[in-house]
């Protein structure tokens, strides 16, 4: 188990973006060594990305991203929503929704 990650990654799926992220996110928000929290949408090109603010305040930034966008991480590495979507496929009988 990593006890110090500077991100968290999770992929959402239709049940668990229903369920509420306030606990989770408070808990990994509370590791001092965590920088950005991603939520990767699996129904849509959407991710969510809560990063750390370098100001002294510690205070939390939430930013929502979609198509032609880039996400930027604290520790310098980036990927283009796009690329991240590129080549996912639907099962049948579900439809991938628009961003």
């Amino acid at each position: 188990m990593l006890t110090n990650p500077s991100a968290v990654v999770e992929v959402l799926s239709r049940s668990t973006s229903a369920v509420c992220h306030d606990e989770k996110l408070e808990l990994y928000t509370a590791l001092p060594s965590l920088l950005d929290h991603l939520l990767v949408s699996q129904t849509r090109p959407r991710v969510t990305l809560v990063s750390r603010d370098s100001g002294v305040s510690g205070a939390w930034l939430l930013r929502v991203l979609g198509p032609g966008t880039t996400v930027k991480l604290t520790c310098g590495a980036s990927f283009s929503v796009d690329v991240l979507y590129d080549g996912v496929w639907v099962l049948p009988g579900e439809d991938l929704e628009p961003a």
